[in-house]
Order: structure tokens, then C-alpha cells, then sequence
């Protein structure tokens, strides 16, 4: 359990299933509006098993939590298709990003 996957710059990582509640989030993963943003869970392979995506706000590193107690699928228009048939609850974590400003200081 805890293992991370990747999809792009999208990591999601499984934790135990258990039953959450919480405001129903986007089946898109990433913000944005640009091609690489679009990681989408197909919602209804997930709903017809019981699932739910749920949002997690204040965290500008880490995304909604997926409630999949049959797995569920992320598509992407440039990435292999995810397709994880395990139970479980899966957190969505964003990788930071360093501009090269944050990049230059740190270096110094």
C-alpha cells in the first residue's frame, strides 16, 4: 500500500479504501486548460462501481482524492491510458515546480 504511480507530471498514489466524503471534484485531475492538463478519469466506470472523486482543497500540491473500490481509468490525449482495476483510495499529488528564479536562489 502507499505505492506512487505517474501519469505525466500527475502522480497519484494508493492508499487503504476507506469511505470518504467531501465536495464532488472535476474527473479532470490537473488544473489547466492546456493539453497536458487533461487527465480524466472516466467517470462513469467509476460511479457504476461506487466511486467517487472527492476534492481536497488548500494544498497547491496535491489534488482531489479518487474513492475507487473497483479501480478506475485515467485517460490522456499524449499518455499511455492508467488503468488500475485495485481497490483503494488514490491521492493526487503535483510535482513542485521550480522556476528558474526559486532555481537560481536555491543554487546560491
Amino acid at each position: 500500500m502507499n505505492t506512487f504511480t505517474r501519469q505525466g507530471d500527475v502522480y497519484i498514489r494508493r492508499t487503504p479504501l476507506t469511505l470518504k466524503s467531501g465536495p464532488a471534484a472535476s474527473p479532470q485531475l490537473a488544473p489547466g486548460d492546456t493539453v497536458g492538463s487533461r487527465h480524466i478519469v472516466r467517470m462513469a466506470h467509476l460511479t457504476e462501481a461506487g466511486g467517487s472523486i472527492i476534492d481536497r482543497p488548500g494544498d497547491v500540491l496535491r489534488g482531489p482524492e479518487i474513492y475507487a473500490p473497483h479501480g478506475f481509468i485515467v485517460d490522456h490525449p499524449t499518455h499511455p491510458q492508467w488503468d488500475c482495476r485495485l481497490p483503494g483510495n488514490y491521492e493526487v499529488h503535483y510535482p513542485r515546480d521550480l522556476s528558474s528564479t526559486e532555481r537560481q536562489r536555491r543554487a546560491d
